[in-house]
């Protein structure tokens, strides 16, 4: 703020007012926020011996000494989530002083932590790496007519309404959006897609759990159906079906019902959402056009997500598939870190 009302002084000092008119000006301008008489006055003086620059000119300091230097780097490695203030009070430098050798001594910058799925070891590290490797070799391979056939499958929670988080508003109004509480209705949606499109979006039943029953006894049969369905896939075709590792998909009952339905179940690495489509596009892209939407029934909400995903085009479900390779060899490539 002080740059502004430097410029607004300035400005008025071009025009050949007085500090007291422009401070008058300013008055009635900011109000309270308004800077002091002798803040003008200080400025103007400033101007009238020639000064053109409104930022604050660079300081002539002591350089930080190669001790408070090291006093700094010590700290930090066995601290390394400390603030500037905590380390100027441990090590008795001033707080300018530590941002100084942080930034410019020791090039540091202060980030943000970055939520992760899991807090994997090394040893899960190394088991996605080689998963992921198993599981691009096999997608690589595959022709765009085998694409068609390799459905990737997911379950994921739908509330009934979405709540806009951004809009263009008056600079008094505020956007209120009301927080989640454990009884809003929400819904599990089971999907299915391939590089050809969708295949099938089954909503659960009300005060029904998703087990390896619901599995075996309606969702397989009817995406056994579906995928069939597939412009171009044969009836008597094998489809490839990728789960995740949650308990309904690795079940046996699950396993030996799939084989009776000629399906073969395409890997995984545990612990892995990033390398999902559904996790990494579908959910997230159908989410995101549902806000704002508000829902009065069950029916309603899937009538609206049908209708979105209705709307993807033929191209996006092939890149989302080449985004499925290209996510796998970031992962071997990163050593098996989270995306």
């Amino acid at each position: 703020m002080n740059v502004e009302y430097r410029s607004v002084v300035h400005f008025c000092y071009l025009l050949q007012k007085g500090p007291d008119e422009i401070h008058s000006l300013m008055v009635q301008a900011y109000g309270s926020q308004c800077p002091s008489l002798s803040f003008v006055k200080k400025w103007v003086l400033q101007f009238k011996d020639g000064r053109k620059q409104l930022n604050d000119l660079q300081r002539p300091g002591r350089p930080p000494c190669d001790e408070y230097i090291d006093q700094v780097s010590s700290y930090l490695e066995d601290y390394p989530f400390s603030s500037a203030r905590s380390i100027s009070f441990a090590v008795n430098i001033s707080v300018p002083t530590v941002i100084t050798i942080l930034k410019e001594k020791l090039h540091l910058v202060k980030k943000h932590a970055k939520w992760i799925p899991h807090s994997l070891t090394d040893d899960q590290l190394f088991q996605r790496v080689e998963d992921s490797k198993r599981l691009l070799k096999f997608l690589d391979k595959a022709s765009p007519k085998k694409r068609m056939k390799i459905i990737t499958c997911d379950e994921s929670w739908f509330y009934l309404n979405y709540f806009n988080d951004e809009a263009w508003l008056p600079d008094d109004s505020v956007l209120e959006k009301p927080k989640r509480m454990i009884f809003d209705q929400k819904v599990m949606f089971f999907t299915a897609f391939s590089a050809a499109g969708m295949v099938l979006i089954e909503m659960l039943p009300p005060k029904t759990t998703f087990t390896s029953s619901y599995m075996c006894d309606i969702i397989l049969p009817k995406l056994h159906k579906a995928g069939h369905e597939i412009q171009g896939v044969r009836s008597n075709s094998k489809l490839f079906i990728h789960f995740d590792n949650a308990k309904p998909h690795v079940a046996k009952a699950t396993c030996n019902k799939m084989m009776q339905l000629s399906m073969e179940k395409v890997g995984q690495p545990k612990y892995s959402p990033d390398v999902s489509p559904n996790d990494f596009f579908l959910y997230g892209f159908i989410k995101e056009e549902l806000k704002g939407r508000i829902h009065n029934s069950r029916e309603e909400l899937f009538n609206s997500v049908v209708e979105i995903v209705s709307k993807i085009d033929e191209m996006t479900w092939e890149k989302v598939y080449d985004e499925w390779i290209d996510r796998l060899q970031t992962v071997i490539d990163r050593d098996g870190q989270y995306i």
